[in-house]
């Protein structure tokens, strides 16, 4: 099916979305709901099922972005506080993030985790979450994201901690893959509900991978021991008609190939550390790449920036933006810019 040609009233009519708010909550301030042709949950299925999209996936704009803060996860990450699994964490103002208490260990040993308490999640009234705090505020025209803040090698690593985390690996292996199984159908469970009460459409599922310079641990093992379970956890969200983005940090930029093996539908991982570009026209046809794209104070810079990125890797069909801009008062939109030229060369395809 070809793409309409681009009307700049598509624009020009444009109205607002209401803002959304909460932990993770985005767009956190009201922005513009464009004219479009077909809806942004539309446009997002083209993408991740391989037809063409009408105009490039654009997360501050096309995306309810929301995180749950009946899930203690979401509370624990962001500001502090106990976590499902009873970890404390710490809240450290620089990097506005959290961390695991310095000193806690909440398992002696790995196979204590059989021994402990599992969080209920029918214990939680997430119907009155959904209605006290996103009833009437999701748009229905856009897909909804939520993230999933701690994945199966982050759990163990807050748990004990990061070098027993990988001393297990070799040291008792079949007890961290059966941990790692009972904990992907535990996140298959919570799918259900995220589903059925938020009618969630894509969960960004966090497992950081690597460092700054290289993987945690030799792709061989990944593709034994973390593909699998990874396998499992897509499998289970696919079932409900639910993509899957690994938020995955580090030099892993080698791992794609495994991803893909592992089910994902896209992987946002860092820019400055990994060839996204590269990887992205090499491998969008099978995976994409929702990347953070932080923007050039110069606003002619950060125009043709845009431009540049549609032009490359938002042809292959394998992207998605996520738009990082600090500086205030532009002379151009630049939302503007990636709607309506993207919609413009998409159309000429």
């Amino acid at each position: 099916m070809s793409v309409p040609k681009f009307d700049q009233k598509e624009i020009d009519n444009a109205t607002m979305y209401t803002p959304v708010g909460g932990l993770y909550g985005m767009p956190p301030t009201s922005c513009k709901k464009y004219a479009s042709p077909i809806t942004p949950k539309e446009n997002l299925k083209l993408l991740m099922e391989g037809g063409q999209p009408y105009w490039q996936v654009n997360c501050n704009t096309d995306f309810n972005c929301i995180q749950p803060a009946c899930m203690p996860d979401a509370v624990a990450r962001n500001k502090g506080g106990i976590d499902w699994f009873g970890v404390d964490w710490v809240y450290e103002p620089k990097s506005n993030a959290a961390m695991v208490r310095p000193g806690t260990r909440r398992l002696e040993e790995i196979e204590d985790w059989r021994d402990m308490p599992w969080p209920d999640l029918s214990a939680i009234d997430w119907e009155a979450d959904y209605k006290e705090n996103y009833e009437g505020k999701l748009d229905p025209d856009r897909p909804t994201l939520i993230p999933i803040v701690n994945g199966v090698f982050e759990r163990l690593i807050s748990l004990v901690n990061f070098e027993d985390a990988l001393c297990y690996l070799l040291t008792d292996r079949e007890e961290v893959e059966a941990f790692f199984d009972r904990l992907a159908s535990w996140y298959a469970e919570l799918f259900e509900i995220l589903k059925r009460v938020y009618d969630v459409d894509m969960i960004t599922f966090h497992d950081d991978m690597g460092s700054a310079m290289n993987t945690f641990f030799d792709p061989k093992l990944y593709e034994e021991l973390m593909v699998p379970v990874y396998q499992k956890i897509t499998g289970a969200a696919h079932k409900l008609g639910i993509y899957v983005d690994y938020h995955s940090c580090g030099k892993i930029g080698k791992l794609v190939p495994l991803m893909i093996k592992a089910g994902f539908d896209a992987w946002e991982g860092q820019r400055d550390l990994n060839d996204i570009d590269a990887l992205c026209m090499q491998y969008g046809d099978q995976i994409k790449f929702l990347n953070v794209l932080v923007m050039p104070q110069d606003d002619e810079e950060a125009v043709n920036f845009i431009k540049h990125l549609i032009d490359t890797v938002g042809m292959k069909n394998g992207f998605i933006f996520y738009m990082v801009d600090t500086k205030p008062n532009r002379s151009v939109y630049l939302r503007d810019v990636i709607y309506g030229y993207s919609r413009q060369k998409f159309s000429e395809k």
